[in-house]
């Protein structure tokens, strides 16, 4: 269970007491769950109607979450340092969240669709695409974010109303 991989580090190598919440909708059974616990981690199931594929979980369990600062990780993605710093940095500070490129963008035929200059977002939003700009050229990395919900609340319900 890469989950558990991953909070052991958190704990062990980083020395983090942070407080964890591992959120799934009804994958995780009772003994992955009593493991997370050992390691200080809740486990919290998504008990809204509806069926979640793949990374529709992502929205509905930060709104969820019962922290106003999030800090989202997906499994697969091991911290190279004590994740508490993220939230003391600057960028976080004034703006509340903070977000990563994701691998793909612009020139990713196969991926990246969101930053093709032809797509509909920039239709949508009424913004003109900016090929030197690497807010346009590259997508947003899903899989690890922090956002401060009492600051963004209304973007989430958005972006949750647009993804469902």
């Amino acid at each position: 269970l890469q989950a558990l991989a991953n909070l052991r580090i958190i704990r062990e190598l980083h020395g983090s007491s942070m407080p964890v919440e591992f959120w799934h909708a009804f994958e995780l059974s009772e003994t992955h769950c009593a493991a997370l616990k050992t390691w200080g981690a809740e486990c919290r199931s998504i008990r809204l109607p509806g069926v979640y594929r793949q990374y529709e979980t992502v929205l509905p369990a930060i709104m969820l979450s019962s922290f106003r600062h999030i800090l989202w990780m997906d499994t697969d993605i091991t911290p190279l340092l004590p994740p508490e710093r993220l939230f003391e940095t600057e960028r976080y500070k004034t703006e509340g969240a903070l977000f990563w490129p994701d691998h793909w963008g612009a020139g990713c035929e196969q991926f990246g669709a969101t930053a093709w200059p032809r797509h509909v977002l920039w239709h949508l939003l009424d913004l003109p695409y900016d090929r030197s700009s690497a807010s346009y050229v590259a997508e947003h990395e899903p899989g690890h974010m922090l956002v401060d919900k009492e600051r963004h609340w209304l973007p989430l319900c958005l972006a949750n109303y647009l993804a469902s």
